[in-house]
């Protein structure tokens, strides 16, 4: 059948899949003809790539295979438009790699994903020889295999025009379900979308890793966000109780290594926990059936406790008052930050008991309040302006 496919490419990455056997896959620049295209943007398979320089594609990557899953690294916002056969997933196999050896790790795969509709992740891997702790992730979200329970996650269907990156123990040649079997599915369910509010701001980011946390609190906490060293937003995701027990399944995303560290969050207030990890691309860091822990309680002497009154109105408008009459704690330095962790107000404390901050020049939306003790000591409310 012949088909027309529209790719959405973000300002930054994009991993995605084909499901239209373009003419043109023969040659990467007519391909990417149409394209409104600047030096540096780049395009990645799993063992071949390009960059432009000079207004050319250099490198080693000089066709595209409609059996291959691409990220695609853009300077400017584009649509690219293709045309050509349907591919039939009855014809479609592909070769998994695994572990070689009992002793050997999990291997990393770059799935593609090339059907023209979107297929819960349960039926779309119906044939996948699964283990213990394999990894499905697409750029933004991910799931992960558990021998009694499936597969867990953030990651609930495989989407039309995707790429995903798949961590196997086994070797195994994979194929989809058949066109007849998918099409009995379609419209049954609404498709979970994987892209946050933030995936705008994430897809800059190159490489993610994934995390699993039991979440320890008798707090409301509703999110566990993920901050690099300068309060920037390196991940987000919803914490979810199941069997009982509180999970939140993590994607946090850098173009490094480096530091993160976690802290839990509602609408009104964020935690931080004192708890740090080391970014290291493509990682799985815990799994469901043992998850790294995330306490509220496990707090050491560097953070302390602030009550609801002495950040006030929330909502606020033109100002904040903050009022530290009944508290016993010394603010030196006051911040305000927007949701992706830019810094906009930074005001020093002459240690009074009541400061007010001019919030005049801030747009209307969601804030972080920084306060920072004498000693070092921090603690992070969220506001509102209205």
């Amino acid at each position: 059948n012949f088909a027309e496919q529209n790719l959405e490419l973000n300002i930054g990455w994009s991993w995605v899949s084909f499901f239209a056997d373009d003419s043109r896959f023969s040659n990467l620049t007519a391909t990417l003809n149409s394209l409104e295209l600047t030096n540096g943007d780049a395009v990645k398979s799993q063992s071949q790539f390009v960059n432009r320089e000079d207004g050319i594609w250099q490198g080693n990557l000089a066709t595209f295979d409609i059996a291959k899953m691409y990220k695609v690294k853009l300077a400017k916002k584009n649509n690219l438009r293709l045309k050509g056969s349907e591919i039939d997933p009855a014809n479609f196999t592909l070769a998994i790699a695994g572990k070689a050896t009992i002793n050997d790790t999990a291997k990393w795969n770059w799935l593609p994903f090339p059907i023209h509709r979107n297929i819960a992740l349960q039926e779309a891997l119906a044939f996948y020889n699964a283990a213990n702790g394999d990894v499905i992730k697409d750029q933004f979200s991910f799931a992960i295999y558990d021998v009694n329970s499936g597969w867990r996650g953030t990651l609930n269907y495989l989407e039309s025009g995707q790429g995903y990156m798949l961590k196997s123990s086994n070797q195994q040649t994979f194929r989809y379900p058949n066109t007849d079997v998918l099409r009995k599915t379609v419209g049954t369910k609404s498709v979970a979308k994987t892209n946050t509010d933030n995936a705008t701001n994430f897809a800059q980011y190159s490489s993610t890793m994934s995390i699993v946390a039991e979440v320890i609190s008798d707090d409301s906490f509703t999110k566990v966000v993920v901050y690099d060293a300068n309060s920037v937003i390196r991940g987000i995701a919803d914490i979810t109780e199941i069997d009982g027990k509180k999970y939140s399944f993590i994607t946090a995303f850098s173009n490094k290594t480096e530091t993160l560290k976690f802290v839990l969050a509602n609408d009104n207030e964020e935690l931080d926990i004192k708890k740090n990890f080391t970014f290291i691309n493509n990682e799985v860091l815990g799994d469901f059936s043992n998850p790294i822990q995330l306490s509220s309680t496990a707090l050491s002497t560097d953070s302390f406790v602030l009550s609801d009154a002495i950040l006030y109105p929330n909502p606020f408008t033109n100002q904040i008052t903050l009022d530290l009459s009944n508290e016993t704690v010394k603010i030196s330095k006051i911040e305000i930050f927007n949701t992706i962790g830019a810094s906009l107000i930074t005001k020093r404390n002459n240690l009074s008991q009541k400061t007010t901050i001019n919030t005049s020049q801030l747009a209307n939306g969601i804030y972080l309040i920084r306060l920072t003790d004498t000693s070092g000591k921090f603690a992070i409310k969220k506001m509102i302006k209205e």
